[in-house]
């Protein structure tokens, strides 16, 4: 069972892996530099924003709805964000848990970790774009890019997750939302129940 359960978790990293690459391939064939490097623009009326990595790739890609809406100010706060998941690592983590639950689809644990994880990690780029910006930048772009479009799968976005929770928290930063620390201990702790397991053939796949 554990040989099979890691064959899942191999194959759906690397699928991923190379979705991801080939989806920046794209976007880079695709796409018209911005002057800001790693910054991609495809034509498209919605307001989108979203970073991708994979295969030693990354790239984060704008569209001309969202520069078109956004002032210099708002793209700066976008592309912080975006930046700050880049920088983490946070595609990778992403990737381990949507794989993990596709593998053991009957763990309640595992669940929970792939459905609230994604919406910390949007957080953390929040913070870490308040940072370099301003919060009322970010709650204005974060607003904004949430009426945009579908981002692809795999992608993260910084108005495609968890919105009302991130805007209600940048409304009011003195407040810590009650289900984010049990949320964040549930998540450690799924990592680190299957960190031993999966560790070296994630090495090799990432």
């Amino acid at each position: 069972m554990a040989a099979h359960t890691a064959r899942r978790v191999i194959v759906t990293l690397a699928s991923s892996r190379r979705n991801n690459r080939d989806h920046a391939e794209a976007m880079n064939i695709v796409g018209r530099a911005t002057g800001r490097r790693g910054v991609v623009m495809v034509d498209a009326p919605e307001p989108v924003a979203y970073c991708v990595a994979g295969g030693g790739r990354r790239l984060i890609v704008v569209t001309s709805g969202a520069l078109r809406h956004l002032d210099d100010a708002g793209l700066h706060a976008v592309l912080a964000h975006e930046r700050a998941h880049l920088r983490g690592r946070h595609h990778q983590i992403v990737a381990v848990l949507t794989a993990l639950a596709a593998a053991l689809p009957r763990m309640p644990l595992v669940a929970a970790a792939n459905r609230t994880v994604p919406a910390l990690l949007e957080m953390c780029a929040d913070d870490a774009a308040i940072r370099s910006s301003s919060r009322r930048q970010v709650l204005r772009s974060l607003v904004l890019l949430s009426t945009g479009g579908r981002v692809p799968e795999g992608m993260l976005a910084a108005g495609s997750t968890a919105v009302l929770d991130r805007v209600e928290r940048l409304l009011k930063p003195g407040r810590r939302l009650s289900w984010r620390v049990g949320d964040l201990g549930l998540a450690m702790l799924t990592l680190a129940t299957c960190a031993v397991p999966f560790f070296a053939a994630m090495l090799c796949v990432l």
